[in-house]
Order: structure tokens, then C-alpha cells, then sequence
């Protein structure tokens, strides 16, 4: 059964006593409190403002996933393939096996390429 909850009447002086069972019913506690419009717009406000982060972190998501595939595509123009070659001495990884032999001057820095390595991205 429930707990039993006391409380004196100063005019009278004597006890009243309410039960309560010890589970409360939601439909009782909601009409307690009903919501205000105040309330509601917080809450409107929430979701909105939740939608707002998944949305920019989503934006975010695909710039960098962007930012990445050109990072490790071919810098040259035109071209779509994956970076397979890393030039020497300068050491920047910018061109695909397709352009390892027409290029002859690092596309970064200008410095004249003096031999290649074959590098493969996991």
C-alpha cells in the first residue's frame, strides 16, 4: 500500500490523513503542471537548436570529407587519380603514376625533380 501523509488543521486541531501510492500517474502530475506557451517555445526552441547542431555538424562532415579527398588526389589539373608518387628532394606527395614522368618540376615548391618513390595510401 502506500505511504500515509499526516497534517494538522491549526482551527481544529485535529489530523488529516491522505494516502498516496507510490506510484504517481503521469496524467495527474502533467495537470499539476500544464505547460505554458513559455514553456512549449523553450522546448520548440531545444529542437530547433538541436536540429541546428546535427545540421552544421553534418556541413562540417562533408567539408572535411572534401578537404580529404582532394588533399590525397593528383594536383594535376584535371586529374582524379589517388596520389601514388612522392617527389624528391622536396618530399611532397602530390602526383599519381600517370604524371610521374611528364612532371619534371615539383608542382608545390617549382624544385626540379631528381627522382620519385612509388608511396601507397592505406
Amino acid at each position: 500500500m502506500g505511504n500515509t501523509f499526516g497534517r494538522i488543521n491549526s482551527a481544529s486541531n485535529s489530523v488529516n490523513t491522505r494516502r498516496f501510492s507510490s506510484s504517481v500517474d503521469p496524467s495527474y502530475t502533467n495537470s499539476i503542471r500544464p505547460k505554458t506557451s513559455v514553456a512549449t517555445a523553450i522546448e520548440d526552441q531545444a529542437v530547433v537548436s538541436e536540429k541546428i547542431t546535427i545540421d552544421k555538424t553534418i556541413e562540417l562532415l562533408k567539408r572535411e570529407n572534401t578537404y580529404l579527398k582532394d588533399r590525397f588526389t593528383c594536383c594535376v589539373s584535371g586529374c582524379t587519380n589517388k596520389i601514388a608518387i612522392l617527389a624528391l628532394p622536396c618530399g611532397h606527395a602530390v602526383l599519381c603514376k600517370d604524371h610521374e614522368k611528364p612532371v619534371n618540376i615539383c608542382p608545390v615548391d617549382g624544385v626540379k625533380i631528381l627522382a620519385t618513390v612509388n608511396i601507397y595510401m592505406a
